[in-house]
């Protein structure tokens, strides 16, 4: 579990973003602060336009900047008022699309750990060492943002790692539900801690190669994540015999399923 705690090197991507991000938690820039155009930007912070764009998408769906024609991006949350508009509204878990969305990702996400097994190479799980690590420097400096961001990529490094394109198309169409999805689960109490808890069991599993236990893990995982939200809205997914027949099919066997 070592290499978990060892931080490696950032895309620029994420370097920009963690730069624009902590000068707006910090209150350097305050709401209504107003970025000039990203091709100055990029030539401002020495990176490409392509960078700045990832990053400020980012900071966009995380609920601290927007963009409008003719305006331009601007600081619309900080630390506190984008996590608590989000909060109030939850956009996404209160659609009613919740159930499906959760089974859509149970078995894409199924398929992409049984071709993972085969097909992961050194660099998928050193890719996802790295995530978890941000993740856990993350949950310990309270950036529940950037949290949810490394979150949403530690699975989509699972569908990568696949190595099957049409898997990660399928995975492109539902990417900004998944990643609004995670932004406002995060928002739950012991979310962060159980998504740890299961992001290292499952790479845990995908290094060994086991399908058996990476497939339960991944099924557990998103269960918790089903029960979290049920507690939180008090209402009922819908999903219990669907996870109930996930957990009893295959999982059995005492000598390939028991988690120690």
């Amino acid at each position: 579990m070592d290499s978990i705690i060892t931080i490696k090197k950032t895309s620029a991507a994420d370097e920009v973003f963690q730069v624009i991000h902590q000068r707006i938690i910090s209150g350097e820039l305050k709401l209504g602060h107003r970025f000039p155009p990203q091709e100055v930007m990029a030539e401002q912070m020495g990176v490409s336009r392509s960078t700045i764009r990832e990053a400020i998408n980012k900071l966009i769906l995380l609920g601290f900047l927007t963009t409008k024609p003719g305006v331009g991006t601007t600081v619309v949350g900080d630390g506190s008022t984008a996590f608590t508009s989000a909060l109030s509204r939850h956009i996404f878990l209160n659609s009613g699309q919740v159930p499906q969305f959760i089974e859509a990702r149970l078995y894409l996400e199924k398929a992409a750990v049984r071709l993972a097994i085969l097909r992961a190479e050194d660099e998928d799980f050193e890719a996802m060492e790295n995530l978890l690590a941000r993740q856990v420097k993350a949950f310990h400096q309270n950036d529940s943002a950037f949290f949810s961001d490394l979150d949403a990529r530690f699975h989509r490094r699972i569908v990568e790692s696949s190595k099957n394109q049409m898997l990660l198309q399928f995975l492109d169409l539902i990417w900004d539900g998944l990643s609004r999805f995670i932004l406002e689960v995060t928002m739950f109490q012991s979310a962060v801690e159980n998504a740890i808890h299961y992001h290292q069991l499952l790479l845990k599993q995908l290094k060994e190669r086991n399908l058996i236990k990476a497939e339960k893990i991944l099924v557990e995982h998103l269960r918790d994540v089903a029960l979290n939200i049920e507690r939180n809205l008090g209402r009922d997914s819908g999903l219990k015999d669907m996870f109930d027949q996930e957990l009893a099919y295959g999982y059995s066997l005492p000598e390939k399923s028991n988690l120690k």
